[in-house]
């Protein structure tokens, strides 16, 4: 009691659309007046359920100790060998500016592509043009390798439509979102979300 949601626009991503909502308590929201009764609460009914992807749909690990190596990876395919320093101080910063966004609840995403530029910038490398997208996407292939599929997952969401309910999913990860749909795909999970 005493709650409602508050909906934010919805984010289109392919044939998915991402949804937010701002669970608000009786202190209120700006600009959002809270249920003035419980009769008024109990006329809501769910009608759909918003997941977070981590720990509720999936099983998500620690980020692995070891990301500036497969940051690496993709800074030796352009540049040669011994680029270990750059690849670690590249995974420092973009934990780092994770870390600031989630503490002071920032809303824009990690710029991964941005801080790899700004990196190697520092560094007097010039940098191909593709390059900051690899190593992004060889920071989320590390992301989305933390994730491990949770027995009876499918089973359960099953369950929720077929009792009606529409389902979606959220996640405040700075992993591009067709990796995500992908590892979904892979699991099975992708059809029980609108």
């Amino acid at each position: 009691l005493g709650r409602q949601f508050v909906p934010c626009p919805p984010k289109q991503i392919g044939r998915l659309v991402f949804t937010t909502h701002v669970i608000q308590s009786q202190a209120g929201l700006a600009g959002v007046a809270p249920f003035n009764s419980a009769a008024d609460a109990q006329r809501v009914s769910v009608r759909a359920i918003l997941f977070d992807l981590g720990d509720t749909v999936v099983r998500l690990e620690p980020f692995p100790a070891d990301v500036a190596a497969d940051l690496e990876v993709e800074l030796n395919a352009h540049f040669g060998p011994g680029r270990h320093a750059i690849a670690a101080k590249i995974a420092a910063r973009i934990a780092e500016d994770a870390r600031e966004a989630h503490r002071t609840a920032r809303r824009d995403e990690v710029d991964i592509p941005a801080i790899v530029r700004s990196v190697l910038a520092e560094a007097g490398i010039a940098s191909p043009a593709t390059l900051a997208m690899a190593v992004a996407d060889a920071h989320g292939r590390a992301d989305v390798g933390r994730i491990h599929e949770v027995p009876g997952r499918a089973q359960f969401l099953d369950g929720l439509r077929g009792r009606g309910y529409r389902l979606a999913i959220v996640s405040n990860t700075t992993t591009r979102s067709e990796l995500l749909i992908g590892m979904l795909e892979r699991f099975g999970l992708l059809p029980y979300f609108d």
